[in-house]
């Protein structure tokens, strides 16, 4: 998560800090430096690895966007994307109960 945060911030701010952690491994011994990094007092033990950004934040435009590239990058995965949702997703996805 710190990792995943960290390029986060690499592409936003280094000032981004999220409104929630929470991490799936026990307490760790040095829980204040998972605070100073994270910002906020981490919930160890929990059920997911998760971290939860403002809504401010989340709608921030990235300082790196790029309008034109953005452009051609959405119609590609539209054109990728266009033959599988024409497909059933029933019958692609795996059925638990069978």
């Amino acid at each position: 998560m710190a990792l995943l945060l960290d390029m986060c911030r690499m592409n936003a701010s280094a000032a981004l800090r999220p409104v929630a952690i929470s991490l799936r491994r026990a307490r760790a011994k040095h829980a204040e430096a998972y605070v100073r990094f994270f910002g906020l007092p981490v919930s160890f033990g929990a059920s997911e690895n998760a971290f939860v950004l403002s809504a401010k934040d989340v709608d921030r435009p990235l300082p790196s966007s790029n309008q034109q590239f953005s452009a051609v990058f959405d119609k590609m995965l539209t054109e990728e994307l266009a033959p599988i949702l024409t497909t059933a997703m029933w019958s692609r996805a795996a059925k638990p109960w069978s």
